[in-house]
């Protein structure tokens, strides 16, 4: 619940009138849960701040803030398993905002000050939180084997020897690096997902680029992480030339996903594609590592 106080605030603060901020009376921590794509905050007696830094360590929402009383105002709201469009409208009542993906698929909100102020716009992005009992990291998740487990290194007598034992060993942590990552995926630890796409991009490893492929047209993950995923397979395919024709089927099926942000990058994908294999046809050099190499300096960021 928001308190009245809290919204007539929040509105005088945005035209401009001058107020004193709420007294002190609460010393309870702020908490905020983000579970299921859906946001749950107790912001109590808290600084607008402190609140974003709560929100931005939960959802992972990078918060620029024009409004140089942010550090010093305090805000109460409470809510429970709200969408995110929802929670942004809930904890910023009173203020304009604007909430969109930056070129990671992030979602960045920018808080906007007083009209007419000439406030600095100020990057409010703490690091997520794990919940207790997730792993922070792959490495916590599920540690790799050594280089050499399950190879006897006294095999390895002379330099052809040694030289295929080393290829076997980085060929073994490679795979297994692939499959904790693909574990990670479909895990419910979220925090690791990125660092899982991260893994499996340009690895030449047909089930990384299936997971790619899949993970950017699963419905059920959310708009940024689904548009993070094409981000990442698009870098995979270039990595390897485009010679997986299923990367460049791919987008084109996403070039008619429901989702606007998805569907607008896929469709820039698929657009530089036939150009760049346009180009190349014309001047008799349309090989797929050459349009791709045109491609991978071309518009996308």
């Amino acid at each position: 619940m928001i308190h009245r106080k809290t919204i007539l605030g929040a509105v005088a603060l945005l035209a401009g009138v001058c107020g004193e901020a709420l007294p002190a009376t609460s010393t309870v921590e702020p908490e905020a849960r983000y579970t299921d794509q859906r946001l749950s905050l107790r912001c109590e007696n808290q600084t607008l701040q402190r609140c974003l830094e709560e929100v931005g360590a939960a959802a992972g929402i990078r918060f620029l803030i024009g409004e140089t009383e942010a550090d010093r105002r305090k805000v109460s709201v409470t809510f429970a398993d709200l969408d995110v469009p929802e929670a942004l409208r809930r904890l910023l009542d009173g203020y304009s905002f604007v909430a969109y993906p930056d070129n990671q698929g992030r979602w960045v909100t920018r808080v906007l000050g007083n009209p007419g102020s000439a406030d600095t716009l100020r990057l409010i992005a703490a690091e997520p939180k794990p919940a207790p009992g997730e792993p922070k990291s792959l490495d916590e998740f599920r540690p790799l084997p050594g280089s050499y487990a399950g190879i006897d290194p006294d095999e390895a007598r002379d330099p052809e020897a040694q030289q295929k034992l080393f290829e076997e060993a980085q060929r073994r942590r490679l795979s297994a690096s692939v499959e904790r990552a693909l574990d990670a995926l479909r895990s419910p630890y979220s925090r690791l997902h990125e660092e899982a796409l991260d893994v499996l991009e340009g690895v030449n490893d047909p089930r990384a680029t299936e997971a790619l492929i899949a993970t950017a047209q699963a419905s059920g993950r959310t708009s940024e992480f689904r548009q993070r995923a094409a981000h990442h397979l698009w870098q995979h395919g270039a990595s390897q030339g485009f010679r997986d024709r299923a990367v460049i089927d791919a987008f084109e099926r996403l070039a008619g996903d429901a989702d606007q942000g998805v569907r607008s990058f896929a469709q820039r994908v698929v657009r530089d594609w036939n150009v760049a294999m346009n180009s190349g046809a014309e001047t008799g050099e349309a090989s797929t590592e050459t349009t791709m190499t045109e491609l991978d300096g071309g518009a996308i960021p």
